[in-house]
C-alpha cells in the first residue's frame, strides 16, 4: 500500500531529511515495451507526476530524479521532508518533457499499449507455430519472464526453459509445468528456436551465447 508505506516513512524521517526511493519508472514500461514488469501484481508504478503526489500530499517535496545507473528500466527519486525546492533541477524539467511525449497522464496511451501486445502476441504465435518441427526454449524462467509467457500465450509451443540461475534448475513453471534446465541443454537437445523471454537482457544473452547455430 504506497500511501501507508508513505505514511510511516513521514513518521521516521526527520525535518529535512532524504528518502531515496527506487522503483520501475512508468515512463521506460511505455516507451520500451517492457510489458513483462506491468504483471508483477505486488509492484506500483509510477511516473515522476504521480510519485511527487504521492509523496506531496504526506509533507515531502521532490528534490531530483534520474534512471537508475545502467538501468534502463528502474529509475531513483530523492524527496525531502518539509522543505519546498526553489526551482526544479534540469534532471527534473528533462523527466517532465518525457513524460509529456509520452503522455503518460492520457488512457488513450495504455489503451495502445494494450493493443500494441496483442498485434505482437498474434505474431508471435504465428511465428513460432510455423516453427513447430523443432524444438522450442525459451531462456529466462524469473517472475518477469514466466509473466511475459503467460501474456503472450507461447506456453504450449515451448519444451523447456532455460536459466543462468542455478537456484531454478530442475524446478518447473508455475501452472505450465514446463521444467527449467542448464543453458547447456541448448546444445545437447537439437534446439532449433530460442525465445527470449528475457528481453531487457537480449544483447548480453546473446553475446554469451553466440555460438548457438538455431534461430533466436
Amino acid at each position: 500500500d504506497p500511501l501507508v508505506y508513505v505514511s510511516n516513512l513521514e513518521k521516521i524521517v526527520k525535518p529535512e531529511g532524504r528518502v531515496v526511493i527506487r522503483t520501475p519508472y512508468l515512463g521506460a514500461i511505455v516507451r520500451e515495451g517492457f510489458l513483462d514488469y506491468v504483471y508483477h501484481e505486488h509492484q506500483s508504478y509510477f511516473s515522476l507526476r504521480s510519485i511527487t503526489k504521492l509523496f506531496l500530499n504526506l509533507g515531502f517535496n521532490i528534490f531530483s530524479a534520474c534512471m537508475c545507473e545502467n538501468d534502463n528500466l528502474n529509475a531513483e527519486f530523492v524527496f525531502i521532508k518539509n522543505r519546498v525546492a526553489a526551482n526544479y533541477s534540469l534532471s527534473l524539467k528533462k523527466f517532465l518533457s518525457v513524460e509529456g511525449l509520452l503522455d503518460l497522464d492520457k488512457p488513450s496511451t495504455y489503451k495502445q499499449l494494450g493493443t500494441h501486445l496483442k498485434s505482437r502476441r498474434k505474431r508471435v504465435q504465428q511465428e513460432l507455430k510455423n516453427m513447430q518441427t523443432t524444438t522450442i526454449v525459451g531462456y529466462g524462467a524469473s517472475v518477469a519472464t514466466v509473466s511475459m509467457m503467460y501474456q503472450y500465450q507461447i506456453v504450449n509451443f515451448l519444451n523447456f526453459l532455460v536459466d543462468d540461475d542455478h537456484k531454478k534448475i530442475g524446478l518447473f513453471c508455475p501452472s505450465a509445468n514446463l521444467r527449467v534446465r542448464k543453458t547447456d541443454a541448448l546444445y545437447m537437445d537439437n534446439v532449433g528456436v530460442l525465445v527470449l523471454l528475457a528481453s531487457r537482457f537480449a544483447k548480453e544473452i546473446m553475446q554469451r551465447h553466440s555460438q548457438f547455430t538455431g534461430k533466436v
